[in-house]
């Protein structure tokens, strides 16, 4: 299956369009606008849907996930899980939470506690005030830390598929006890 970078059509390998050339030469390429860009296209192995899978035109696959579902999967029990895995939730909580915009060379306990309550407190916060507020959450600020970092990408993608694979095997051991 293939998808077009300019249009977004789908067509399988053979539906392409073909034109010669006025210097001669033959040519093929969308059936749709006829770019002649013919990118792989795979499913999504959360959601199904066709997506490109080639990195020279944009990518919109990640470790197999499209962006969509990279994006559903944030939550504030990931977000923490993700963060202290990634040694990264002092960065996260000065600069996207905060607004701080520091760089911190040396992160010590006390700092990386202080992180850990100011995240739990957002939660908190963003509990009590709910969406009526016009209030980043932590979750927007969530978001926003793997767009800019480029982490959602990779690092993300990859823990989403353990988290995704946690979750199967949750289930079939769940399925198994109640057999």
């Amino acid at each position: 299956m293939y998808k077009c970078p300019d249009c977004g059509h789908l067509f399988e390998e053979g539906e392409q369009s073909t034109w010669t050339e006025c210097h001669g030469e033959s040519s093929s390429g969308c059936p749709v606008c006829s770019c002649e860009a013919l990118v792989e296209a795979k499913r999504c192995k959360v959601c199904g849907e066709w997506m490109m899978d080639d990195w020279e035109y944009d990518t919109e696959l990640y470790s197999g996930i499209c962006e969509g579902c990279l994006k559903d999967y944030v939550s504030e029990e990931y977000a923490l899980q993700f963060l202290c895995e990634t040694e990264d939730l002092v960065f996260f909580v000065f600069n996207f939470l905060l607004g701080a915009k520091v760089r911190i060379e040396e992160e010590s306990e006390a700092l990386r506690i202080h992180a850990r309550e100011t995240f739990m407190r957002k939660i908190l916060n963003d509990k009590l005030i709910g969406k009526f507020a016009n209030v980043r959450t932590l979750n927007d600020a969530f978001v926003a830390y793997l767009e800019k970092t480029g982490v959602l990408t990779n690092e993300w993608a990859e823990f989403v598929q353990e988290k995704i694979k946690e979750e199967v095997k949750s289930d079939e051991n769940s399925n198994v006890k109640s057999e």
